[in-house]
């Protein structure tokens, strides 16, 4: 994927939990993230920028999302 990296990462302050970002190359910047929060098990998408991303770039970054997090993604935040 050409002009893109993807990231695995945690945070702990003020967010507690695991995500995989998506960044851009050159230059060098946070384009999105998939966040799974350790405490709900939820996992959420944001994007940082309101210019386009090719679509393989997002693709891949939500597959590498679902690897990382196999049952969160299962998990309906709904539910009791």
């Amino acid at each position: 994927m050409d002009g893109y990296k993807i990231f695995l990462a945690s945070e702990v302050n003020p967010r507690d939990g695991m995500l995989v970002e998506l960044n851009s190359t050159d230059p060098v910047r946070q384009i999105a993230e998939v966040f799974e929060d350790d405490e709900t098990g939820v996992l959420s998408f944001t994007s940082f920028i309101t210019e386009s991303v090719p679509l393989q770039a997002i693709e891949e970054l939500v597959a590498r999302a679902l690897h990382e997090f196999p049952s969160r993604h299962l998990k309906n935040p709904d539910s009791t």
